[in-house]
């Protein structure tokens, strides 16, 4: 399960924090190397397992069955988590995730103030919607990551307090930098000696995320665009519900029909992000859903790169359309390709939209912000 539960234990005006996961992994050892303290406190396989997108593509008697057969371990893992808040100093609890949202709101005692983090759509969740619901009492305040995302919750709780947190941007190792992309043209099967101008989607295979999309875009660029260009997805799969996203055969197809493998190139996930964005000339997001932030944009413009993004929901709060971005309508290839191609015609408009994109996250995004609104919680607190 990909969410925590972080209490600050305190005295004496000193906050120590500790971070509970459900399982050891990856996360927990990269915080113990930080400092911070790990513990652990357990759920159940069954309750792990249950959630809104796993049981997306089944019918409502099957679902009702799953969260029946996982009740069971809900009760467990409350009254577990009751005894340990009982035994522990806790002052104030962060939860990230539905599941810790509501198990907070059933586990910890009603006078320790809870903060449930809110970091997408939980009106696009059915089930989660109204077990939220149910589990929001005095005492719980949210955490939004945009005002998008705020907006969303306050329909489904009007009565919860909610203040908005955007997500904030790494501009140290997000930085502006002109990289030769040649690395990538290996990893995409490409011949060497291009000197072109280099155009990336960076996206899970999520088939919301728009790849079909950028592809009959890039098939409509090369109609109206006479200079040399070459495209890259970079990215994979990330769920395992089927239907849900892209194979790596799904691209591929895709790819042969516009007629674009000699100039579309698929690249595996790139844990060095920002060497990806500094590396390319166009980035674009192409969601055709609403994103609750848009981490990418603010990404790719704290590199200085002009980004072309569907603005929606809380991605319309990054960026600013003719400003330090461009602008496309959602799921359009055609607005898609007149925005790329106008950039790929004007270095000068790039330069421009660049310069503007990092001045706009490193003012309004930087993770000083993240840490101020961490002081005035605390004292508040």
């Amino acid at each position: 399960m990909g969410s925590l539960l972080s209490p600050w234990i305190g005295g004496q005006g000193t906050f120590v924090p500790t971070v509970f996961f459900p399982t050891d992994g990856p996360l927990t050892k990269e915080i113990s190397r930080s400092g911070i303290n790990c513990d652990f406190f357990p759920m159940v396989e069954s309750l792990e397992r249950i959630g809104d997108s796993p049981l997306g593509n089944v019918g409502i008697g099957s679902r009702f069955w799953q969260y029946g057969l996982a009740l069971p371990g809900l009760a467990w893992t409350v009254w577990k988590w009751r005894k340990r808040f009982g035994k522990s100093n806790v002052k104030w609890i962060h939860s990230n995730g539905a599941k810790t949202h509501i198990l907070a709101s059933w586990s910890v005692p009603v006078n320790i103030p809870v903060f449930w983090h809110l970091h997408d759509f939980v009106g696009e969740r059915p089930m989660v919607r109204k077990l939220l619901r149910i589990a929001w009492r005095p005492g719980i305040q949210a955490l939004a990551i945009s005002k998008a995302v705020a907006d969303d919750f306050s329909n489904i709780v009007p009565k919860c307090p909610i203040r908005v947190w955007n997500n904030t941007i790494d501009t140290v190792k997000f930085y502006p930098e002109n990289l030769d992309g040649s690395w990538l043209d290996h990893l995409a099967g490409f011949s060497h000696g291009f000197n072109g101008l280099r155009v990336g989607m960076v996206a899970t295979y999520a088939r919301w995320k728009g790849q079909d999309v950028f592809l009959r875009a890039c098939s409509k660029i090369l109609e109206e665009y006479s200079g040399n260009v070459r495209f890259y997805i970079i990215g994979g799969p990330v769920y395992q519900t089927p239907g849900s996203q892209w194979t790596i055969e799904d691209l591929e197809g895709m790819i042969q029909n516009l007629g674009l493998k000699e100039t579309v190139g698929l690249i595996p996930f790139q844990s060095d992000t920002a060497r990806v964005y500094q590396s390319l000339d166009v980035v674009v997001h192409a969601s055709i859903r609403r994103e609750p932030f848009g981490l990418v944009i603010g990404e790719a413009m704290a590199c200085g790169k002009p980004v072309v993004a569907a603005l929606r929901g809380g991605a319309a709060e990054v960026g600013r359309s003719g400003l330090d971005c461009l602008n496309h309508q959602p799921g359009d290839a055609e607005s898609l390709s007149s925005a790329i191609v106008s950039l790929l015609n004007s270095e000068k408009l790039r330069d421009k939209i660049g310069k503007a994109a990092r001045e706009r996250i490193v003012n309004s995004f930087g993770q000083e912000r993240i840490f101020q609104n961490w002081r005035e919680l605390i004292g508040e607190i």
